[in-house]
C-alpha cells in the first residue's frame, strides 16, 4: 500500500464516522426539541448503541497502522498544511480515544442519555434529589474516563483538555482569579455611580407573542448572515445549536413572553455558533480541517455576535423598527433605551439571563463546584449548598430554588464536566478578536446601524472559521490578534461600556 492510498483511505474512513457521528447528533437534537416524553428509555438505548459502534470505528487499530504509513511518507515528503494539519489531529484524537475502553464510553453515552431525562424532570418538579443519583452516576464515569485518559496535575485537567486543547486547571484558576478580581472592582463602581444614574429603563409590558418572537428573532438572524435553507429554529428548555451536516445548522431558543429580549439574545448567541459552523470548510467536513478547533473558540464567536453586536446601541437602531413591528408596545422605547435595557448590569440567578459583567462570576461558580467534585472534596448530594453558598458569595444572590440554582444547566446531565471554563474565555477570545477586528476595519457602527454584518462576518470567517483545526486556541488567537489571549481586553470592554450606557 502506498502512502497516499493510506491518506486516501483515513479521509474516506472518518468521512464515514462523520456520517454516524451527525445521526447521533440528530438523536440528540429529536431528543431536546421533538421527542415525546416516552421515548427517552428506548432512545437511550439508541444513543448508547451509535455512541458504542462510532467508538470502535475511531479506535480501531488500522487507523494506527494507516496513521503511522502516512505520517512515515509526510515526514520525507512536502504536503499541503491541509494534510499535515488532519494528520497531526486525527494522531491526537486517536491516542486519546483509544485509551477510553468501548463500554465506558458507551455506558456514559447511555447514562447521560437517561440522566438528561432526569435532569428534566428534576427541573419541573424543583428537586435536586430527583437529578442526583444519576448525576452520581455521570460523576463516578467520568473520572473513571479522567484516570484512563491520564492526566499532570489531577483530574480535571484531562476533563477540560477534551473541551479547550492545552488549557489545565490551574492556568484557568489564576485567570479567573485575578478576573474576578478586576470584574468585581469594576461592579462596585456602578453600583456607586448608579446612585447619580438615571434609572435604567423598565421593557414596556407583555406578553411578547411566541410566533412574534420567533418570526423577529429569524429576521435578526437572516440580517446576521444565518441561512434558513441551511438550518432552522425550534424550541428547548436550554438554546443550543447543532451540525448535522455542512448545510445542516441547527438553532434552538427558548421563549419568555414577558420578556423578548432574553430569546432574542439567546437567538444572536445561537447564531453566532452557527455561523461558525457554517463557515468552516466544508469540503474538508470529516476531517479535522472541517472542524472548530475548540469550545472556548467556539464561544468566541456567539460572544462577539451576542455582545458586540446585539447589546451595542448601533445594532438598536437598526434593529428596533423592525421590533416594533412586531412588538407595538415599544413604541416610545428607543434605541438607547433598548441598549441599556440589554445590557444593564444586575445579578441575576440564571447564567443565560445574565449580564455582560457578572456572567463570568456564574462560570466561576460552575468552576469551582466541578473542582469540588473532581477532587471529591464535594458530595452530589451538597451541590445545592454549596451553589447557594457561592452564589451569595459572588453575586450577593441566593437562588430561590434548585431549578433556579444548581439544575438550571443542562451539561451536567450530558456529563460535560470541565466545559463550563470555555464560556469564560471565549469572553476573553471574543474581547481580543473585537479589539482586533476593529483596527483592521475600523469602527463597525455605520455598517451596524445599516443592518450590515458582513464586513464582521468576513473578518471572523478569515482568520477564525476557515483556519478549522489548523491551530490551538492561543496561537489561532495570537495569529488573528498579533499576541497572545489576554483577560485586559475584556475588563477593558466592559469598562468601555458601562461608561457609555450607565
Amino acid at each position: 500500500m502506498n502512502d497516499n492510498t493510506a491518506y486516501s483511505q483515513l479521509v474516506t474512513l472518518f468521512a464515514e464516522v462523520s456520517r454516524l457521528e451527525s445521526a447521533l447528533e440528530l438523536l440528540d437534537w429529536d431528543s431536546q426539541t421533538k421527542m415525546p416524553s416516552k421515548g427517552g428509555p428506548y432512545r437511550a438505548e439508541q444513543i448508547e448503541i451509535l455512541t458504542r459502534i462510532i467508538h470502535q470505528r475511531r479506535t480501531d487499530p488500522s487507523i494506527g497502522r494507516l496513521l503511522s504509513q502516512a505520517e512515515d511518507h509526510a515526514s520525507s515528503t512536502e504536503h499541503s498544511d491541509v494534510i499535515m494539519t488532519n494528520l497531526h489531529r486525527w494522531r491526537q484524537d486517536y491516542e486519546r480515544e483509544v485509551k477510553v475502553p468501548a463500554e465506558l464510553a458507551s455506558k456514559l453515552a447511555e447514562t447521560a442519555a437517561r440522566a438528561k431525562d432526569a435532569w428534566l424532570e428534576a427541573r419541573k418538579e424543583n428537586s435536586f434529589a430527583i437529578f442526583e443519583p444519576l448525576f452520581r452516576e455521570i460523576l463516578d464515569l467520568t473520572l473513571t474516563k479522567a484516570e484512563a485518559l491520564g492526566y499532570e496535575e489531577e483530574p480535571y485537567d484531562a476533563l477540560l483538555d477534551a473541551y479547550e486543547p492545552g488549557s489545565r486547571t490551574r492556568d484557568v484558576a489564576h485567570l479567573f482569579s485575578r478576573l474576578r478580581e478586576d470584574l468585581t472592582e469594576l461592579f462596585q463602581d456602578i453600583v456607586k455611580k448608579r446612585d447619580t444614574a438615571e434609572a435604567c429603563p423598565i421593557l414596556p409590558p407583555g406578553p411578547y407573542g411566541v410566533a412574534e418572537q420567533s418570526a423577529f428573532i429569524q429576521d435578526i438572524a437572516t440580517a446576521l448572515g444565518y441561512n434558513f435553507q441551511s438550518g432552522r429554529m425550534d424550541e428547548s428548555a436550554h438554546p443550543f445549536s447543532i451540525q448535522l451536516s455542512p448545510g445542516d445548522v441547527r438553532i434552538t431558543i427558548a421563549h419568555d413572553e414577558s420578556d423578548f429580549t432574553k430569546a432574542l439574545l439567546a437567538g444572536i448567541h445561537e447564531t453566532g455558533h452557527a455561523l461558525y459552523s457554517l463557515g468552516l470548510p466544508a469540503e474538508h467536513f470529516g476531517t479535522p480541517m472541517g472542524q472548530y478547533v475548540s469550545l472556548g473558540v467556539h464561544e468566541s464567536q456567539s460572544r462577539l455576535f451576542e455582545n458586540f453586536i446585539g447589546r451595542s446601541l448601533p445594532f438598536w437602531e437598526f434593529a428596533l423598527p423592525i421590533a416594533r413591528q412586531y412588538f407595538p408596545q415599544l413604541a416610545a422605547f428607543t434605541p438607547h433605551d433598548m441598549a441599556r435595557y440589554v445590557s444593564h448590569v444586575c445579578p441575576d440567578c440564571i447564567r443565560v439571563h445574565a449580564d455582560e459583567l457578572t456572567y463570568n462570576m456564574h462560570i466561576m461558580v460552575r468552576f469551582e463546584i466541578e473542582l469540588g467534585l473532581t477532587r471529591r472534596e464535594l458530595n452530589v448530594k451538597d451541590v445545592p449548598a454549596a451553589w447557594n453558598e457561592r452564589m451569595q458569595e459572588f453575586l450577593n444572590i441566593t437562588p430561590p430554588s434548585d431549578s433556579d440554582g444548581a439544575l438550571q444547566d443542562i451539561h451536567w446531565s450530558l456529563g460535560a464536566i470541565g466545559y463550563f471554563p470555555t464560556y469564560t474565555l471565549g469572553n476573553v477570545y471574543a474581547a481580543q478578536l473585537y479589539n482586533a477586528l476593529i483596527k483592521d476595519l475600523g469602527a463597525q457602527d455605520e455598517h451596524f446601524r445599516a443592518g450590515d454584518f458582513k464586513p464582521f462576518l468576513d473578518w471572523n470567517r478569515r482568520f477564525v472559521h476557515s483556519k478549522g483545526r489548523q491551530f490551538d486556541p492561543p496561537e489561532l488567537i495570537s495569529q488573528a490578534t498579533g499576541e497572545l489571549p489576554n483577560a485586559q481586553y475584556l475588563v477593558d470592554a466592559l469598562k468601555q461600556k458601562m461608561a457609555l450606557l450607565l
